[in-house]
Formats: structure tokens, C-alpha cells, sequence
């Protein structure tokens, strides 16, 4: 019967990792042409950026929420949990647009204050 158990718990933990969401440090930009800031005066760029990195704190808020529920389904739904989702997908592309903005704005010689 011990036996039993520790089979069953190692068989969980194994499979708890399956289709987790991906943490939001580790979700990589996606690549968002700078030139789509090129246009902007810095204050624009400013407002811009600060806006940006709002959504940022959101989205990866929503990712970290999705990732616990995630690792609670795969506790008890056979090891899958819900992966990513638009979550993920806002999060990359809100991150691009970041880093699109900071080239724009160095190459225009704008400093934008805030912490990415």
C-alpha cells in the first residue's frame, strides 16, 4: 500500500508540469518595429511609456493568476493545467512594444523615466 502511494504521488508530481503557463519574467517580447514610435514628441512618448508599463503589471498579474490556477488544475485534473493563453500573448507583445519605445526614444534623444 505504501508502496501505492508513493507511486501515485511521484506519477502526479511528474506530471504536474504539463501544460503549465510559463512565468512572467520569463516570457520573452515579441519583436514590435520602433519606427512606429518615430513620430512622437518625448512627452508623447512619455505618456506612451508609462501607459505601457501599466498594461505590463496587468497583464502580468493575469499570467501569474493564470499560472496558480493552472498548477491547482493540474493537481487534480491528471497533471494538465491551461498553458498559456492571451494572457501570455498580451503580456509578449506589451513587452515588445517596450522595448520599441526605449529604441525610439534613444534614438530620438529622449529619456523616458519608469522601471521596466
Amino acid at each position: 500500500m505504501k508502496t501505492k502511494i508513493i507511486t501515485v504521488t511521484a506519477t502526479l508530481v511528474a506530471l504536474s508540469g504539463c501544460a503549465l503557463g510559463t512565468p512572467p519574467m520569463d516570457i520573452k517580447p515579441d519583436q514590435v518595429d520602433a519606427s512606429l514610435y518615430a513620430n512622437l514628441s518625448c512627452d508623447q512618448m512619455q505618456d506612451q511609456y508609462q501607459q505601457l508599463l501599466q498594461d505590463k503589471e496587468k497583464y502580468a498579474a493575469r499570467q501569474k493568476n493564470r499560472n496558480a490556477r493552472s498548477r491547482s488544475m493540474a493537481i487534480w485534473v491528471a497533471g494538465f493545467g491551461l498553458g498559456d493563453g492571451e494572457e501570455a500573448a498580451h503580456l509578449a507583445h506589451t513587452k515588445g512594444e517596450l522595448v520599441a519605445l526605449e529604441t525610439a526614444a534613444g534614438n530620438s534623444g529622449c529619456g523616458l523615466v519608469g522601471t521596466r
